[in-house]
């Protein structure tokens, strides 16, 4: 009897064991965090850089080398024709004012140029002075752009990187970001965007966005948020791997969909 009481202990077991093994709980919330955390500062930096390419073709900025209010900011613009240099001055003010998405935008960026940033192979530095982002810190290491030319069309790309970025986004939490970026002008209103971004949420789990230009996400002035694009993510350690899917461009959304498997996340663009 005592051998029989034994036997069905070790049965009940190996068949509770193989029943939790086959319903194990998975928990995908840090992804979908982490997730979130690059999709806001793919945003953010397209939104910024939106802010300055609206600047280079501002008429009033062009012609009187002065704008009061580009999204915002008030903008100044000079040339050194010694150096043929140029010379772009986004002020925000201490305080900060609302941009047009309805965030909070403060200090300074100042962009230096070696030429004309509409002429081919022209080079140029973005420099952050005392900026802020919905009143939390934001630095930027070795921000650079290139214009890489026309490819044989009549619209211009342009390389841009940054070594490293860093957004406070509390008194505790940071996400830390590096990218290196093509950005091509789709007509006269929008860019087509592809490349690689990678860096550190706030959860401190590490993770890499990347897409080729035939899955490039676009980024318009009609509508404020990402969109079409496709990004094969990953995370953490040990290669996982998902797709991040931006809404289609009939309906201007902020949302972006998280693909892990057959498993769908849709999340909300800030």
């Amino acid at each position: 009897m005592k051998r029989f009481v034994i036997l069905l202990v070790v049965v009940a077991a190996i068949i509770s064991g193989c029943h939790k093994k086959q319903n194990r709980y998975i928990d995908y919330n840090p992804v979908v965090k982490v997730s979130n955390d690059y999709v806001s500062v793919q945003q953010l930096t397209v939104r910024l850089l939106q802010t300055f390419f609206k600047i280079t073709t501002d008429s009033l900025v062009i012609n009187n080398g002065y704008n009061p209010d580009i999204d915002g900011a008030v903008c100044r613009y000079s040339y050194d024709t010694v150096s043929d240099s140029t010379f772009y001055r986004i002020k925000y003010g201490s305080w900060g004012v609302i941009d047009p998405f309805g965030k909070r935008r403060g200090g300074e960026i100042l962009v230096s140029l070696d030429g004309n940033i509409n002429d081919s192979s022209t080079s140029g530095m973005f420099v952050f002075k005392n900026f802020h982002y919905e009143y939390d810190s934001l630095s930027a290491q070795n921000f650079k752009i290139i214009n890489t030319g026309s490819n044989g069309t009549s619209s211009s790309s342009f390389e841009i990187s940054a070594g490293k970025m860093k957004w406070d986004t509390d008194s505790i939490h940071s996400i830390i970001w590096s990218f290196k970026q093509t950005y091509r002008q789709n007509g006269s209103d929008e860019f087509l965007i592809w490349g690689e971004l990678s860096g550190t949420a706030q959860t401190g789990m590490n993770f890499r966005a990347v897409n080729p230009e035939d899955r490039a996400i676009a980024a318009g002035v009609e509508c404020a948020w990402l969109e079409n694009g496709q990004m094969d993510f990953n995370w953490g350690e040990g290669g996982n791997t998902a797709q991040i899917l931006f809404s289609d461009s009939t309906g201007c959304h902020n949302k972006y969909t998280l693909l892990i498997n057959d498993l769908r996340f849709d999340g909300a663009i800030e």
